[in-house]
C-alpha cells in the first residue's frame, strides 16, 4: 500500500481513481441503423453486443480489485459496470452526478434521459446479473433530476449538492 502525505500534513494512504466510459450503446450506433439520435426509442438505451464485449474485456486490463465501484444511472453505464466487475464484492453505488448529460440543440438527447428507480429495479436487461440487486441506488432521485444540455454546470453541481448534502459516498 502507498501512503502520502496530506495538505494538513497526516499521513494517509493513497487511492487509485479509475475512470471508465461505457462500452459501444445503441445511440452511438443510431445512424448505422437508420435512426436519429433524438429517437425516443433510444430512451436510456443499452449497451451493443460490441459494447457488451468491451464492458468484460475491461476487468482484463489489470486494474487492481476496486474498493468501491461508482456508476452512472444510465442504463448503458449500468451493464458495463456490471459486466465489468462481475464477482465482485466491492460496494457499487449508483451516482447521478456523473451521468452523461449531452444532447442536440441544447436539448436533452433520449439516450441521456435517466429512467424512475423504479423502472430501473424492473428492466429485464439489468435483471439479468446476479449482483444488480446490490447496487446501491439511495442517491438516484425521483424523479430524475434533468440537466439542459449545454448548461455550464454551475446550477446543476449546486442542485445536486444541496440534494446529496449529508450523504456519503
Amino acid at each position: 500500500m502507498k501512503f502520502r502525505e496530506s495538505a494538513n500534513g497526516k499521513v494517509g494512504a493513497s487511492k487509485q481513481v479509475v475512470l471508465v466510459r461505457h462500452g459501444e450503446s445503441e445511440g452511438q450506433t443510431s445512424a448505422a441503423r437508420g435512426l436519429s439520435r433524438d429517437d425516443p426509442a433510444l430512451l436510456d438505451c443499452p449497451l451493443t453486443a460490441k459494447g457488451m464485449q468491451q464492458a468484460r474485456a475491461l476487468w482484463s486490463t489489470g486494474f487492481a480489485t476496486p474498493e468501491l465501484i461508482v456508476t452512472s444511472p444510465l442504463k448503458r453505464a449500468l451493464q458495463t459496470t456490471l459486466l465489468a466487475f462481475p464477482a465482485n464484492t466491492a460496494p457499487m453505488v449508483c451516482y447521478p452526478g456523473i451521468k452523461e448529460c449531452g444532447g442536440l440543440d441544447g436539448y436533452q438527447i433520449p439516450e441521456n434521459i435517466q429512467r424512475p428507480v423504479a423502472q430501473l429495479k424492473q428492466d429485464a436487461d439489468l435483471a439479468l446479473f446476479e449482483h444488480w440487486p446490490a447496487v446501491d441506488l439511495s442517491m438516484v432521485q425521483d424523479p430524475p433530476m434533468r440537466r439542459p444540455a449545454g448548461e455550464d454546470g454551475e446550477e446543476f453541481v449546486i442542485e445536486t449538492d444541496r440534494y446529496h448534502e449529508g450523504r456519503q459516498l
